[in-house]
């Protein structure tokens, strides 16, 4: 039997089949021997036990896949961040929306809270690179063209704990279906709300996934070389370089060296770009 995995929970996955039953499943011994793991978003064949229960037996090719969010089959890579309460921070930001990249998805800019104030930074570094939307999960400001850009596609909102991922859920869906926090008064960040990945269903054919808030870029599978074309500016600029292999650090007649001197890439861009080339660079010289 075919169906959708569409949460994960506690060793079980929820699959759902045609005609909208969930089985809750788990995995074959052979995924942990063959070093898969099923994600949110598979598509997969089950064993029904019985009304309620099955086993998760194959999974069936992907279109992309994520470890942070740990989801597969995304159309819709939807990096959020807050105007305040937490800050933006724009690192962060950068390797959410490389992950993106890396995955060949395609990827918007989510910003919430603007009842805080307004996104201009933000506009400044990224509207000529990705299409940005502004949104009040608290006001319901945005939320209708946010729903446009998600209608009939599937999309994971990804971002820091805190900046209100499962608040735009709520909202978008018209009721508490995902878990919500607040930003701890010690460390001035978000609280982990929302604990597990889970596929929420909308009118237009659009489905969400709230994802954990996490502040990593997993590139293990993503070589040096390959970091520049993950920055959108850098890809374009890079043809000009003299050097095909050029990794835009010290090398002569580099073309995104030249547009960070003159003020056409972001300061905060290459800084992220230089962070993400030295951790794959520390890796390759550690043989991971």
């Amino acid at each position: 039997m075919r169906g959708t995995i569409v949460k994960a929970l506690s060793g079980f996955y929820y699959v759902k089949i045609g005609g909208g039953r969930i089985y809750r499943c788990r995995a074959r011994g052979i995924f942990k021997k063959d070093g898969l793991s099923p994600l949110v978003g598979d598509e997969a064949l089950i064993d029904v036990l019985d009304e309620e229960d099955g086993f998760v037996t194959e999974i069936l090719p992907r279109r992309n896949s994520f470890i942070r969010p740990a989801v597969a089959n995304i159309d819709l890579f939807v990096a959020t961040v807050s105007v305040n309460d937490p800050k933006p921070h724009p690192e962060i930001l950068d390797r959410f929306l490389a992950t993106a990249e890396a995955a060949g998805a395609e990827a918007i800019i989510c910003v919430n809270k603007t009842d805080l104030g307004a996104a201009t930074e933000l506009e400044n570094i990224y509207s000529k690179l990705y299409d940005m939307v502004e949104v009040s999960a608290k006001t319901g400001a945005g939320i209708g063209g946010l729903e446009n850009l998600l209608a009939g596609r599937r999309s994971a909102f990804a971002g820091p704990s805190g900046v209100g991922k499962s608040s735009i859920v709520n909202r978008l869906l018209g009721r508490d279906a995902a878990e919500t926090g607040g930003i701890s008064g010690k460390t001035g960040r978000g609280k982990h709300t929302t604990r597990h990945v889970e596929i929420f269903e909308m009118g237009g054919g659009a489905e969400l996934l709230d994802t954990p808030g996490y502040t990593s870029f997993d590139g293990t599978l993503v070589e040096p070389e390959e970091i520049g074309g993950l920055f959108r500016e850098m890809a374009q600029l890079s043809e000009g370089c003299r050097f095909d292999d050029c990794m835009h650090a010290d090398e002569p007649d580099c073309a995104v060296l030249e547009a960070c001197a003159d003020g056409r890439i972001a300061p905060s861009r290459y800084d992220s770009y230089r962070r993400m080339l030295s951790e794959s660079l520390d890796r390759r010289k550690k043989g991971m």
